[in-house]
């Protein structure tokens, strides 16, 4: 307790800027910093995945069935925002501007989750630990955006089951803290299916280094069997069983990118030298990092005539030159392949200093590091088994792990020097130039923020600002849509280039037609059973992707012959960006 206490002492010296001149700066520069990164989130990261957990949200707020009439994978998540929409719409009774107001909602989500965390980590750590693990989680989202869907609810679901999990532990008289965890995990898994996994990990934990492991494990999966029970009684009798898993099954292999089994995915990766090659890049950029960091430290000691001695007085200056040079590489990264997601390589190897000073930690905080971990490696799991995702994106799901690693690397440099933060808020510090400099255009690329031209002036995205092409196009469109689009109508949007941008949907008030609107749909056969089931979601208004009269999507494909045969070959109007296809009113 004595080096909590100090540790508590040395923060609040911080924070009240009593330490050096240029110390008392740090973590006033870092909130100013999270402040500023998530305003830019606000306004800049918008790309077809968030217009995907806007739409998914949206139909279901205005009544579209889960399972029958939606076939997106990802719809068990999409509750909480259609909450908000239902909220939005009754307040409003338009779209626009809903983009902005999920974002902020998003947003005080996020920092109440990040204040839970700080919350808890202080009652058992240093709070100078908990002040850096919250602000990572503040700074941090699993794909750069800020917007509530699948992504960051399961790694936000991950960080309250950290913390319940943390508390119960810790006083295992609370059994609310368990039941609590227990939820927290269903939430988990409503976000990503295949994050069942991180039950045995959780069940693992408490056969561990719970008192009371058989029992807790038996109460905490009775409470998850329990609310997974009730969810499928529940569309069980609303869809009838039989229906329901044939819905279910449907999705499954209805959707190309989630449906290949894992050794598929596996042997994908390595065929684009993907999988394997990711894990031989972090190999060597963390070797030649560490090695360059020991010639450049040596030769300064040399200089200095100092003893080069190797010892754990040069953990500090060697940590120090480590992140900063995996920091070049990063701005390198992002200056010349616009890869959005490079700094990933730093989070690995600030797990692996963690585990290299864990000697400094206390049993509790040694739980909770192992704790944290064990969740982040469950996470970035459970996205490689159900996503068409790439090893080096996932890795951005670690951040349960990445949060706690803070706890023994601020032990360890505290023990071996006063104040021994400059690490740390350089970490940190690289973090918040990673994502305030990038940012997620409407283009689909990942590009910087020097490529910032152009504002979205009115519908749904009403203030979003992004690259000059993604909001000139969707200003466009929003102008010609009245033209071609009526409300009330039976919509179908169709494009193959890319991902396929859904928020037209909610340009005006139409029903959608498709069966799902993730950005990566598969036209066939089985859009023709869905309308056999759903007939009043069989589309009398097609609109397909187009560049000045020039179609997108290939004359040959099924999609487009069946587009002739239904609406005829020639029966369309082209506008800049989309042709529009109408069935001729029956009167």
């Amino acid at each position: 307790m004595g080096n909590i206490s100090a540790g508590r002492q040395t923060e609040q010296k911080l924070l009240r800027g009593n330490g050096r001149g240029w110390e008392k700066w740090f973590p006033i520069l870092l909130i100013l910093g999270i402040l500023a990164i998530n305003l830019k989130k606000i306004f800049l990261d918008f790309n077809v995945d968030v217009e995907y957990a806007v739409t998914m949200s949206y139909r279901l707020a205005m009544g579209d069935h889960m399972f029958s009439q939606m076939r997106e994978p990802h719809q068990t998540s999409a509750f909480l925002l259609a909450f908000f929409v239902k909220i939005w719409m009754w307040a409003t009774g338009t779209t626009t501007g809903i983009v902005l107001y999920l974002n902020a909602v998003s947003l005080l989500i996020k920092l109440l989750v990040v204040l839970f965390l700080y919350n808890t980590l202080k009652r058992y750590c240093s709070r100078t630990a908990s002040f850096f693990a919250a602000s990572f989680l503040a700074v941090s989202n699993a794909k750069i955006y800020i917007t509530l869907d699948f992504s960051n609810m399961q790694i936000y679901s991950a960080i309250l089951l950290l913390c319940c999990l943390a508390r119960y532990l810790e006083n295992q008289r609370q059994k609310k803290w368990l039941i609590l965890s227990a939820l927290c995990l269903c939430m988990e898994i409503l976000s990503y299916p295949s994050c069942l996994l991180v039950y045995f990990i959780v069940t693992g934990f408490l056969l561990r280094m719970s008192e009371r492991r058989l029992k807790d494990c038996l109460l905490f999966s009775a409470v998850c069997g329990a609310s997974g029970l009730c969810y499928i009684v529940y569309f069980g009798f609303r869809l009838g069983f039989a229906e329901f898993f044939y819905y279910v099954r449907e999705i499954l292999a209805g959707d190309g990118s989630h449906a290949i089994s894992m050794a598929d995915k596996i042997m994908g990766y390595g065929n684009m030298a993907g999988f394997a090659a990711e894990f031989v890049h972090l190999l060597l950029l963390y070797t030649a990092c560490a090695l360059l960091s020991c010639i450049i430290i040596f030769s300064i000691r040399l200089l200095r005539r100092q003893s080069i001695k190797p010892g754990k007085e040069m953990l500090l200056p060697w940590s120090i030159v480590f992140f900063a040079l995996l920091g070049m590489f990063n701005l390198w990264s992002i200056l010349t392949v616009y890869d959005g997601f490079m700094w990933v390589e730093g989070y690995f190897s600030l797990v692996l200093l963690g585990i290299s000073l864990l000697r400094y930690c206390s049993k509790t905080e040694k739980r909770i590091f192992w704790l944290g971990t064990g969740l982040g490696l469950g996470c970035v799991g459970a996205v490689l088994l159900l996503t068409n995702l790439t090893f080096a994106t996932a890795i951005t799901y670690l951040i349960p792990g990445i949060a706690v690693a803070f706890i023994p690397i601020e032990r360890g440099l505290r023990a071996i020097r006063r104040n021994p933060y400059v690490p740390l808020y350089l970490f940190l510090g690289l973090a918040l130039f990673q994502n305030f400099f990038t940012f997620m255009p409407m283009s689909f690329y990942c590009k910087n923020i020097l490529s910032v031209r152009n504002i979205v002036k009115s519908g749904p995205a009403l203030g979003i600002i992004s690259d000059y092409m993604g909001p000139y196009t969707m200003n466009t469109d929003l102008e010609e849509w009245p033209r071609h689009v009526r409300p009330g109508d039976r919509l179908l949007l169709v494009s193959t280039s890319g991902g396929v941008s859904t928020l037209p949907y909610l340009y005006e008030d139409v029903e959608i037609s498709a069966a799902s609107t993730i950005c990566t749909p598969t036209y066939d056969e089985k859009l023709l059973l869905y309308w056999e089931q759903n007939p009043d979601k069989r589309p009398n208004v097609v609109v397909v992707d187009c560049w000045f009269g020039q179609l997108n999507v290939k004359e040959d494909s099924w999609i487009m012959q069946w587009i002739y045969e239904e609406f005829g070959k020639d029966s369309y109007q082209d506008g800049a960006y989309h042709r529009y296809y109408r069935r001729p009113d029956p009167n």
